[in-house]
């Protein structure tokens, strides 16, 4: 089974909480809800990591070079953010 990382970056922790009205209402966890429920639909596993630390953010993106298929990451990792942020190794 393919296994995929989502990282959520500064501050996504405070989704439906900080400017719900700019932000949305929905929270960093229903978030990860639909993608689990969507991950199980498509048959693959999803795992997340969120922090407000960069360092932790590219710990996290080394670490899953040993077992994910592909990582689904802010666009402010990204050299030029108007690029899909889609890596796969």
């Amino acid at each position: 089974m393919k296994a995929y990382l989502v990282l959520h970056g500064p501050n996504l922790n405070l989704l439906g909480v900080r400017e719900p009205g700019v932000y949305g209402a929905l929270s960093m966890e229903e978030i990860n809800h639909r993608l689990r429920a969507l991950a199980d639909e498509l048959g693959v596993e999803v795992r997340f990591a969120q922090s407000n630390h960069e360092g932790a953010l590219i710990d996290a993106l080394h670490e899953a070079r040993a077992w994910a298929a592909g990582i689904r990451t802010p666009l402010w990792l990204c050299a030029t953010p108007w690029r899909p942020s889609v890596f796969r190794w």
